[in-house]
């Protein structure tokens, strides 16, 4: 059980060159980011006409439809270890907030969404009706919402010991953050922001909201890292075993993880698209 890998990666530097500007013209107004505060997670199948080039062509889909509070949406397939529940691939939605999630599932589905999933199923279902709904803390950067399209997503499922609540995870945190900040001074990659500067490695801990499958309600809550690749999971895991062992032992005084579950994850829609930002 090691709790923390580390983003390193990629400094993004654009080039503007201008050979005319008009001062009396207004630039275009871009997409301000919106926060997510809450989020639902579904497990899926493959169809029988699963490929990648279907899946891609049910995601352009998907990227047309209008869903009011949809901030993100992500893929996740497992890739090494052992899922909670079973299911080997999660689509997980970012929403504005709970109500703009409640909105749309007691509304029903509209003419158009119907029409995407019926012409969907045969490629993947999700099982919304059992969808489980999460509350959730970003205590890294605070994100943009509009970066990488591809990422590592280490989870690690968790319960509190006799020792541990919320409160005492959430002291937690600013310790985390700040032996980030010491062992990788110079990461600059973030997952979830194009604007981040210097500093914490993207991660989220995901509380439930309300009543979730069996399977996941034996954990109190979710500890999920998001990294650049593979390798860049592999390699802050291996530091972490080497330097963390003091804040390791620490945190194992307020909470018990299981191993954790490697995933590659991919952005499916964004409303901050990359040319927005």
């Amino acid at each position: 059980m090691r709790m923390i890998g580390i983003a390193l990666g990629i400094a993004i530097v654009t080039f503007f060159t201008l050979e005319s500007f008009d001062f009396d013209a207004k630039p275009p107004a871009k997409p301000q980011p919106v926060t997510p505060t809450y989020t639902q997670y579904m497990s899926c199948q493959q169809g029988e006409d699963y490929s990648d080039l279907a899946f891609g062509n049910m995601i352009s889909g998907f990227n047309s439809l209008d869903i009011k509070g949809l901030v993100m949406a992500a893929g996740h397939t497992i890739v090494d270890g052992d899922s909670v529940g079973g299911n080997d691939f999660r689509w997980q939605l970012f929403w504005k907030d709970k109500k703009s999630a409640e909105s749309f599932w007691d509304k029903g589905p509209s003419d158009e969404f119907s029409a995407w999933a019926d012409a969907s199923r045969s490629v993947m279902v999700c099982d919304g009706v059992g969808r489980r709904d999460y509350a959730f803390e970003l205590p890294g950067v605070q994100p943009d919402w509009g970066g990488a399209s591809e990422f590592v997503s280490i989870f690690r499922a968790c319960k509190y010991t006799e020792n541990g609540g919320k409160s005492s995870l959430s002291s937690m945190y600013s310790k985390f953050n700040d032996f980030v900040a010491k062992e990788n001074k110079d990461a600059s990659w973030h997952v979830f922001s194009t604007r981040a500067k210097r500093g914490p490695f993207d991660y989220a801990v995901y509380f439930h909201d309300g009543e979730n499958s069996e399977a996941f309600m034996e954990y109190d809550f979710f500890w999920v890292n998001y990294l650049a690749d593979l390798d860049e999971a592999a390699e802050r895991g291996a530091q972490w075993v080497e330097t963390g062992g003091d804040l390791q032992a620490e945190f194992d005084e307020i909470a018990e993880c299981n191993d954790p579950a490697t995933f590659t994850s991919q952005v499916l829609y964004s409303m901050i698209k990359p040319e927005d930002t």
